[in-house]
């Protein structure tokens, strides 16, 4: 094979070519640099793969631990919203006026407190 391609170099540059054992050391340094180039070159695809596999499983983990902060949130919020209803339904409604029990009760024990002062001073 190298003779052929020594003869076709030959045909097509009109030079002769011979492999001597200088070349040969020539050609493998050659093989060993490009070699060890594309060697680095895979290595650092390889890290920069395995940096984005752990960054999609930090990903997964967060996604993760945030839907169960979700389902969590969510029964928080079903709770807070059953309340709310009922807290609603409690309310004691008058024309354009919205009163809870708690409300009226404070009104009820600030007016006792009123006629008891006023009694008092009287």
């Amino acid at each position: 094979m190298v003779a052929e391609t020594c003869f076709e170099y030959f045909q097509r540059y009109r030079r002769q070519t011979h492999v001597t054992p200088k070349s040969y050391l020539s050609f493998i340094s050659g093989y060993k640099t490009i070699y060890d180039s594309k060697r680095s070159e895979i290595g650092r695809m390889a890290e920069r793969m395995n940096t984005g596999l752990m960054k999609l499983i930090e990903a997964t983990e967060s996604v993760n631990e945030l839907s169960r902060e979700l389902a969590v949130k969510e029964k928080e919020l079903y709770v807070a919203s059953m309340k709310a209803d009922k807290v609603e339904k409690d309310s004691l409604h008058l024309p354009g006026i919205r009163f809870t029990h708690s409300v009226v009760v404070v009104v009820v024990v600030v007016v006792v407190v009123v006629v008891v002062v006023i009694f008092k001073w009287v």
